[in-house]
């Protein structure tokens, strides 16, 4: 798969999976002392997938946009999905 399949689309939150939208997000944040608004969550969590992406695309020898693939959904669904691989390893030992 090339990075222009992971660019198409729009992402959307599953709640059936336990994810939280980014007012979620950030409302716990604030309950629990740091004050943000939805917005920032929003940046912060993307500047988080676009360092996944640099990582992910030099490690392979791919040359694109980090910014631009990482906002695709299906990249983000497959961070998503290899974070809760590996909370869910290291929840069960």
């Amino acid at each position: 798969m090339g990075t222009k399949e992971l660019k198409v689309g729009y992402v959307t939150l599953d709640s059936d999976t336990g994810g939280l939208d980014y007012r979620a997000i950030a409302d716990i944040m604030t309950i629990e002392g740091k004050t943000m608004g939805h917005s920032t969550v929003r940046n912060i969590i993307m500047k988080l997938m676009e360092k996944f992406a640099a990582s992910l695309m030099a490690a392979n020898g791919v040359v694109d946009d980090p910014a631009e693939v990482a906002k695709g959904p299906m990249f983000q669904k497959m961070i998503a999905s290899y974070l809760q691989e590996i909370y869910s390893t290291r929840t069960k030992v």
